[in-house]
């Protein structure tokens, strides 16, 4: 066997447990690039996220709430 590490914040044990079963995964080569394509979608995912959330902070310190 092979250990797989994966942490999350708060109490989110299925997410973090899903990470670890992907870090065995990579640590064994087995699925490297098809988890590297889904872990690449989800930053991409999140960045996008990230930076609309940051415009409409912006927005609304500049504008007010609507």
């Amino acid at each position: 066997g092979v250990e797989g590490y994966g942490m999350c914040l708060g109490r989110d044990n299925v997410r973090a447990l899903g990470i670890a079963v992907l870090d065995a995964a990579l640590m064994e080569g087995q699925m490297v690039d098809p988890i590297l394509a889904f872990v690449t979608e989800q930053a991409r995912i999140l960045a996008t996220n990230d930076d609309n959330l940051l415009r409409l902070i912006t927005i609304r310190q500049c504008h007010g709430p609507f």
